[in-house]
């Protein structure tokens, strides 16, 4: 009860939340709202980490697999793709991940320009 008066007094409109899962998503939200993707994705991160079972998380994981693209961390939205229990999620996204990589990579350095250019081709447009 004492900690449900304090976080009324210092959150906007009083708002409280009836759960973990409720809070980080609204965390989350507020970090979209003035696009600070990085922090974005932590929240929604956790969100997942505590979301109810058997609720469809799949936007979440989108905003989690994108995000981590947008900041340039393949690895960890490759990571996220595959351990996303969404298998559509992976047709869906596959192919922006890859050719986000593939842009960066062609970008950062001319002597993978030729190696990749044929890829490269193919993705040019699908990330703009």
């Amino acid at each position: 009860m004492e900690d449900q008066q304090a976080l009324a007094a210092v959150l906007p409109r009083a708002e409280l939340f009836d759960s973990e899962f409720n809070f980080y998503l609204h965390a989350a939200g507020l970090f979209r709202a003035v696009a600070v993707t990085s922090h974005e994705v932590l929240f929604t991160q956790r969100s997942l980490s505590v979301a109810p079972s058997g609720l469809d998380t799949a936007d979440l994981w989108l905003t989690v697999i994108k995000g981590l693209t947008d900041l340039g961390l393949y690895e960890d939205a490759y990571t996220a793709l595959v351990a996303a229990p969404y298998v559509r999620l992976y047709v869906l996204i596959l192919h922006f991940v890859f050719c986000a990589a593939l842009n960066t990579m062609h970008d950062d350095s001319a002597a993978n320009e030729n190696v990749s250019v044929n890829l490269y081709t193919g993705c040019a447009r699908s990330t703009q």
